[in-house]
């Protein structure tokens, strides 16, 4: 309008209306966030006292698919074992009873998805997906039997290759995971 000499007056109407919502929607989100953390608080304290700083990445960071479950009992998991013919080792089996389904993004664990997976010559399982490198890299661990302290692994897939992770689960909770989001 200036170049062609039309009379108009400069309004920052656009940019305030951008302002408000922006402001309206961080409030939204820290609210959700709260309501969420309060939930996590009252539905899953073993979480918060098992991996506290895993928990508390979460206080900022919720998203409305994020959920979390820890109802699986020693009965639950000597069945899955059963079912699908395989021996978890004892510090997973006992993740499992702590976290029995975690949905973050970028983190999917569920005792429903366990499965033993033979790859690059040796056994695994597979405890869920972890996005490490790329969408679809999965959360391994020693598939062998051995009842050992358990070392995770993950596998990236675009260079099919078998990485080490963390060497337990309170590492892979405390450390691995709780880095990862709170770089998103």
């Amino acid at each position: 309008m200036e170049s062609n000499n039309i009379p108009f007056a400069k309004s920052d109407r656009y940019q305030e209306n951008d302002r408000k919502e922006l402001d309206e929607s961080v409030k939204a989100k820290k609210e959700r966030n709260k309501r969420k953390w309060k939930q996590l608080q009252e539905e899953h304290p073993r979480l918060i006292e098992a991996y506290p700083k895993f928990a508390s990445s979460l206080k900022n960071g919720f998203s409305e698919d994020d959920s979390f479950e820890a109802n699986a009992t020693i009965q639950d998991i000597k069945e899955y074992e059963r079912l699908m013919n395989i021996q978890l080792p004892q510090d997973v089996a006992n993740f499992l009873l702590t976290v029995s389904r975690i949905s973050l993004e970028g983190i999917q664990i569920a005792l429903g998805d366990v499965y033993m997976l033979d790859l690059l010559g040796k056994r695994y399982g597979v405890l869920g997906e972890f996005w490490k490198e790329a969408d679809g890299d999965l959360i391994l661990f020693d598939g062998s039997g051995s009842n050992t302290a358990t070392t995770f692994y993950y596998y990236a897939h675009e260079e099919n290759k078998v990485k080490p992770l963390a060497k337990s689960p309170e590492e892979l909770m405390e450390k691995v995971f709780t880095r990862y989001l709170r770089s998103l």
